[in-house]
């Protein structure tokens, strides 16, 4: 933008074209339900902006203000991030410690031997809990077999450690008896 005072209604003007048309060069890839709420947000957006335009016209006089119009690629295009909450983590998570002197599970991200580990309930994966924080970051999906830890509820966890299927098995028995 050029100094202020050269800056006037038909710059103001010029920019408003020029976003206009760099948004609907853009919105033409949307499918129609967004495109037809997105373009009525824009033609209101655009036609505040000139109605702002007006109102400084007819002043007797004129105070500056800026006026912010992007130019070029417009927020509603930009990448959403699909990851989990915390609370979604730590529901679908629980850390282990293994045995000391024991070589533990192998981290499925970095291929290292994990100690400590972090473990996804559902599927039993396990991974260092750093690197599985990492990539839920990232991802809300098991690197492994892709489960989405997004969906997990306690009751539709299918564990595959053995030592917790027996102590499930065994509470099971128990109760059956009593």
């Amino acid at each position: 933008m050029e100094d202020s005072d050269d800056y006037d209604v038909l710059h103001a003007i010029h920019d408003i074209m020029a976003t206009s048309q760099s948004f609907h060069s853009t919105v033409r890839y949307l499918g129609v339900d967004s495109r037809n709420q997105l373009v009525a947000l824009h033609e209101r957006n655009t036609a505040l902006a000139l109605a702002l335009l007006r109102t400084w016209m007819t002043q007797e006089t004129r105070t500056s203000f800026v006026m912010n119009i992007p130019i070029g690629r417009d927020e509603f295009s930009d990448p959403v991030p699909v990851i989990p909450t915390q609370e979604q983590i730590s529901a679908a998570t629980v850390t282990e410690l293994r045995p000391a002197g024991s070589d533990g599970d192998v981290c499925a991200i970095c291929q290292e031997h994990a100690v400590s580990a972090t473990r996804i309930i559902h599927c039993g994966h396990s991974f260092h809990g750093v690197c599985i924080q990492q990539w839920f970051g990232m991802n809300p999906r098991c690197p492994v077999c892709r489960y989405d830890i997004r969906d997990f509820q306690p009751t539709n966890a299918v564990n595959t450690n053995v030592t917790d299927f027996e102590s499930y098995a065994n509470s099971m028995y128990t109760n059956g008896q009593s």
